[in-house]
């Protein structure tokens, strides 16, 4: 699998924004019943690290990440997902590996990420890569992994 960085140029906010509604009805809850996903897509592109993996010429889905709490050394994951003909072929654990790895490389000790609690199968997939909850937020769970910066 190939992961690309989306660079901030017009063609990638469509890209983006493509992919979000491709993954759309796969999010729980939808991320459309949450916010504008065209306005989603231009304020990840603008504030967040967004990847889109490929396999061959194919987007398959997407990973959107903060990266600039420089006090806590702490990065979340906004969102990650996969098309459905992309899952339960170990394509989500690269993303995680990629992720993890970014953060190491830029000395951020601590991943965070928000869950819905109806989402058994993420949750499962999320402690697997060692990820805790850590806090009950209503609907959702925060689970925090840690990791070792050094060498």
């Amino acid at each position: 699998m190939e992961i690309l960085n989306l660079e901030k140029i017009e063609g990638d906010s469509k890209r983006v924004e493509d992919m979000l509604f491709l993954l759309d009805e796969f999010y729980i809850p939808t991320i459309s019943s949450i916010v504008s996903i065209p306005h989603y897509a231009k304020k990840l592109l603008e504030k967040a690290h967004v990847y889109i993996p490929k396999v061959g010429n194919q987007d398959c889905g997407v990973l959107a990440f903060y990266m600039n709490d420089n006090i806590s050394k702490t990065a979340f994951i906004s969102s990650i997902g996969l098309l459905p003909a992309y899952q339960g072929k170990g394509l989500a654990l690269l993303m995680l590996e990629f992720f993890e790895s970014t953060c190491k490389k830029n000395y951020f000790n601590q991943l965070q990420l928000e869950v819905h609690q109806s989402n058994t199968k993420a949750i499962k997939f999320y402690k697997k890569f060692g990820f805790v909850p850590v806090e009950d937020r209503g609907l959702f769970i925060l689970m925090k992994k840690e990791i070792n910066c050094d060498g």
